[in-house]
């Protein structure tokens, strides 16, 4: 038998090991997705990456909103993060957009974001250039 830590009858106060999902440091993922309900004027979806059936971060009548965060300066797009959230979009018929958050940015370089496919943008550019001639 492997001798190790014993994790379940520890004494109150005894750290073992580093506690991996403490989120006090770093970013707050949790209120970037308030921010960007509160401003799109959506909804957050809570559990939205941990139950099925809870598709996207944020919904609104348009737009189905996958947030992500760093607080460093940059990251990288994951190809699997774009693939859920244009299936999911597809399926309720709304628009795929990542809605991003770079707090390690400085002025004048905004924080924050927003990736949507290139076939939807030059829809909105049309639609917007329709509103302008009339």
């Amino acid at each position: 038998m492997i001798e190790g830590p014993n994790y379940l009858n520890r004494k109150d106060g005894d750290t073992p090991s580093p506690d991996y999902l403490d989120r006090k440091t770093g970013v707050n993922w949790k209120q970037h997705e308030q921010d960007v309900a509160k401003r799109s004027g959506g909804q957050r979806r809570s559990a939205s990456g941990s139950a099925p059936g809870k598709p996207a971060d944020t919904k609104d009548d348009v737009f189905l909103r996958e947030c992500k965060s760093t607080a460093g300066a940059g990251l990288s797009v994951s190809g699997r993060w774009l693939a859920k959230i244009a299936a999911e979009a597809l399926s309720l018929g709304k628009i795929p957009l990542m809605e991003l958050r770079l707090d390690g940015q400085e002025a004048p370089t905004p924080k924050d974001w927003v990736m949507i496919p290139s076939i939807d943008f030059e829809a909105i550019l049309e639609r917007i250039a329709e509103g302008n001639n009339e």
